[in-house]
């Protein structure tokens, strides 16, 4: 019978994990269009002489269903030169060149207005100029890179050097000067590659060879997967409930990967082979180290599966999220990361494509961040993909769906560690989920899902006095998130209930810091003691407005206000001191929160989640149709949330046109300033050098500095300082903290440049080095 029944557990986990392999292929598919339209410069004169024309090209994109006809303007000095009309919905180029004699001497400033869109640039009229010949040299060097040379450029236009592999265009370089050389990276399939490279009119090719790397078969990366999971349910932990299977097991999963990924890379072993190799063999040594345990009992423990599908509206509700979140959410989404998660997927991106933890970070802060923003889920997300030889997608879509499960079970756990029943506890996770930065976090932030799962586990473990094992799993959720650490002790007042508890939880709390200490002591020794740049607006001390309380709690506040407090007025609810101080400790939190550090939310909507539970009518959970009521009630407000969420989270289309731009018509070296706010997501997209983004530890506060005051200010000193090819900014915005008013006075652009890029949200305008 166990056999059989691990059997079926091991196809029916295979099968779940295929089916979100698969599901993952068509995310972004039915998300809502956000038609925008764009316009850039292909190319345009710097120079010209005196009876010579300054030419340029321009090229309209769109996504328009229907034709959108918008009127045209070429002016030049402020003197309309030509006007029309075009269709927006159309792909197109508009070209046009103006006479020497409607120019002035010396610089002139041309724009082209296209509907909405404004882009100009700057032309010089000389009383002549000398043309040269240019020659290009290509040889090809590692890691899909090669080296291009320029020499004897007149630089008198803004032109293309086109890169073609395999006759398909892979981006285009704009450079300044008589002389250029760049280490351009290229996308190479495997094997031998036809690059070529071409500017005004020279050519050169060559061919390009390119080795397949180890990349494990997906098929049999689920299954050993899925043969790791229920060797630990099965094996490790045969005779814990299905909550605590559940919880325990995908959190000693997730914790495997960390330490296997941990011993290798400080062994110098790292590779997607030695990964696979060492998990393997991990997998057969726990099955043969607990054998004993694979008994011929029920895996479900001491309940049935049908003891716990009996139907209750609020269990299905929470099936319902999970199901909708782990397999259908990101369908409708533009993007599976936001504008801060998408920093955790270009970390892993990095580690799992370079098989190792590398010592600076390529991007932020041009090229000089150390790379000491260190979590574990760096070693989760691509020891998923070497198991399973999938990208980082297919394998946040696995790890999505398990850490999500692995925080209901932990949350429920912890619930019902306060003697609440079925019902109660499935309200208190419920009330978490009415928090809107938790539901965001559950379908957005699987890095912080992990840790609140490790935090839950760490929690309920320290109520059943077991604080070497709470101790452990709070030090690996610290690994996870280092602000766990923080929550931990915060939660402590309404989580202990007696003096016993208060000396487990000291001694939990001493091995959660020393395991923390342990994971954390490479990134030390490599780095220093951490630091934080502009801690009191992007650190862990920022808090928020009172109308970002309401945004984030105005569910729950609803449901205190209609479901406890009458009940508590006419006395038919009794308010014991616990739930006294539960609720005193939950004014206390919120005020941190208003006035000293937003980061207290988690713990804050855990109190309320918490009260909700103490307080909640008994009668009206054990009511039929009341509960069914209550369900519906909830059912309409997660679907507002849902939708909500992709609305607000993802990376907007408009920052994904413009950053596909970037990446195609750009040197791969450039140096870009942009809004600090913008950097990970511009970063990831783009795999270009950013001023600064908002991973703050580590980091270059001057740099951050700077961003924000060229954008204000256009102070050229700022440019020359770092020496800046490009700047990319959002068009009336910009966000200088994390939480208020981020409208600018008016159009953000930058008149002594000339803007290359516009696509009504984000503006590019390039520098014009001498």
């Amino acid at each position: 019978m166990q056999k059989n029944s691990f059997l079926i557990t091991f196809i029916a986990v295979a099968i779940v994990l295929s089916l979100t392999l698969l599901g993952s292929l068509y995310w972004g598919q039915w998300a809502t269009k956000s038609n925008h339209g764009e316009v850039f410069l292909l190319r345009f004169d710097k120079e010209i002489a005196v009876g010579e024309q300054a030419c340029f090209t321009a090229k309209i994109q769109s996504n328009y269903d229907l034709p959108t006809i918008a009127a045209y303007s070429v002016i030049a000095n402020d003197k309309v030169l030509g006007k029309g009309e075009v269709d927006l919905a159309q792909e197109q180029e508009l070209g046009k060149c103006i006479a020497s004699e409607d120019l002035s001497r010396g610089d002139n400033k041309v724009e082209i207005l296209i509907g909405v869109h404004r882009l100009f640039y700057h032309v010089v009229l000389k009383e002549n100029v000398e043309r040269t010949t240019p020659t290009i040299s290509v040889t090809q060097l590692e890691n899909d890179t090669i080296n291009i040379k320029v020499e004897n450029n007149d630089a008198l236009s803004y032109e293309p050097l086109e890169i073609f592999v395999n006759d398909k265009l892979d981006h285009r370089v704009y450079f300044s000067g008589e002389n250029f050389e760049s280490d351009e990276r290229i996308s190479l399939a495997d094997g031998g590659n036809k690059v070529s490279v071409q500017f005004e009119g020279a050519e050169q090719t060559l061919t390009v060879s390119k080795e397949r790397g180890f990349a494990m078969n997906p098929f049999l990366g689920i299954l050993i997967v899925s043969a790791l999971l229920c060797v630990l349910a099965f094996f490790v932990f045969p005779k814990q409930d299905l909550l605590e299977k559940l919880s325990y097991s995908i959190l000693s999963f997730f914790t495997i990967l960390m330490v296997v990924f941990f011993g290798l890379e400080l062994g110098n072993a790292l590779s997607a082979f030695n990964f696979l190799l060492i998990v393997s063999i991990i997998t057969l040594v726990l099955a043969l180290a607990f054998r004993k345990n694979f008994e011929n009992k029920c895996p479900l423990g001491k309940k049935s599966l049908r003891d716990y599908l009996k139907v209750s509206p609020l269990l299905l509700l929470l099936l319902f999220i999970l199901i909708f979140s782990s397999f259908f959410f990101n369908m409708f989404t533009t993007s599976y990361y936001s504008s801060w998660t998408v920093f955790y997927e270009r970390q892993s991106q990095t580690i799992m494509t370079q098989e190792e933890v590398p010592f600076t970070d390529s991007f932020s802060f041009l090229g000089t961040k150390p790379f000491g923003y260190m979590s574990g889920y760096f070693f989760i997300n691509p020891g998923v993909s070497w198991l399973t030889g999938l990208d980082t997608q297919q394998a946040y879509a696995i790890i999505m769906i398990l850490a999500q499960i692995a925080f209901i079970a932990s949350a429920l756990l912890f619930f019902r560690s306060y003697g609440f029943g079925d019902k109660r506890s499935y309200l208190a996770l419920i009330a978490l989920f009415l928090g809107s930065f938790m539901f965001a976090d559950f379908s957005f932030n699987i890095r912080h899902v992990i840790s609140y799962s490790f935090l839950f586990t760490s929690l309920f473990l320290l109520r059943k006095e077991k604080p070497l094992h709470s101790g452990i799993a709070l030090g690996l959720g610290t690994f996870v998130q280092t602000p766990v650490l923080g929550m931990f002790i915060v939660a402590l007042p309404i989580v202990l209930t007696k003096m016993q508890t208060i000396k487990t939880s000291v001694k939990a709390l001493t091995v959660g810091i020393a395991v923390a200490l342990v994971l954390f002591l490479p990134t030390l020794m490599r780095y220093g003691l951490p630091n934080q740049a502009q801690y009191n607006v992007w650190g862990y001390l920022w808090s928020i407005p009172i109308y970002g309380f309401f945004l984030d709690y105005l569910p729950l506040v609803a449901l205190i206000a209609l479901y406890i407090v009458p009940f508590i007025l006419t006395k038919e609810i009794k308010v014991d001191k616990f739930a006294i101080r539960v609720g005193l400790f939950l004014t206390l939190f919120i005020a941190i929160q208003l006035f000293v550090s937003y980061r207290i939310n988690v713990i804050a909507t855990t109190a309320f989640a918490l009260f909700i539970g103490l307080l909640f009518p008994k009668r009206l959970l054990e009511n039929r149709l009341a509960e069914y009521s209550i369900g519906m009630l909830f059912a309409v407000t997660f679907a507002l949330m849902f939708l909500i969420t992709i609305s607000f989270y993802p990376v907007v289309p408009a920052a994904q046109s413009s950053f596909k731009y970037i990446s195609e018509n750009t040197s791969t070296n450039a140096n870009f300033l942009n809004e600090p706010y913008l950097g990970h997501q511009f970063i990831h997209l783009t795999q270009r050098k950013s001023s600064a983004d908002l991973a703050v530890e580590y980091a270059n506060e001057e740099m951050i500095l700077d961003s924000f005051e060229f954008i204000k200010t256009e102070n050229p000193a700022i440019l020359d300082k770092y020496d800046i090819d490009y700047v990319v900014n959002r068009s009336i915005f910009l966000d200088e903290k994390p939480v208020g008013n981020n409208l600018w006075h008016e159009t953000i652009e930058f008149e002594e440049l000339d803007k290359i890029y516009a696509n009504g949200l984000f503006f590019v305008h390039t520098v014009n080095k001498k």
